[in-house]
């Protein structure tokens, strides 16, 4: 069995990663943190006072987003093992897709 593993450093043309997980995924662990994805340090941490919905509309996993659309990565998503590289302008498309499509699913009677 063989892996692949894409910590490949960006590159002008390809300054960004494939990855949809910080608007479609999160990972909670069983200390009540909340990760964008398995390999990323955590944007919050769920409590009586912080809720699921503060973390993720809060300025945390809005940089984590910001960071993938603009190719401007911070050093986790720089080196991450599990997502390859892409341009800016291929992931929008992507992410705008996909959150049309979770728009008109949603909407389904």
């Amino acid at each position: 069995m063989s892996f692949k593993f894409y910590a490949v450093a960006p590159t002008p043309e390809k300054s960004t990663r494939d990855c949809l997980d910080p608007w479609f995924m999160i990972y909670v662990t069983a200390d009540r943190t909340v990760k964008p994805c398995c390999p990323h340090s955590a944007i919050g941490v769920l409590s009586d006072e912080v809720s699921l919905s503060d973390i993720l509309n809060g300025p945390g996993i809005r940089e984590v987003r910001r960071s993938l659309l603009e190719g401007d990565l911070d050093a986790e998503c720089a080196n991450c093992p599990t997502r390859p590289l892409t341009d800016p302008e291929s992931l929008r498309r992507k992410v705008r897709v996909r959150l049309a499509r979770a728009a008109h699913e949603t909407a389904k009677p």
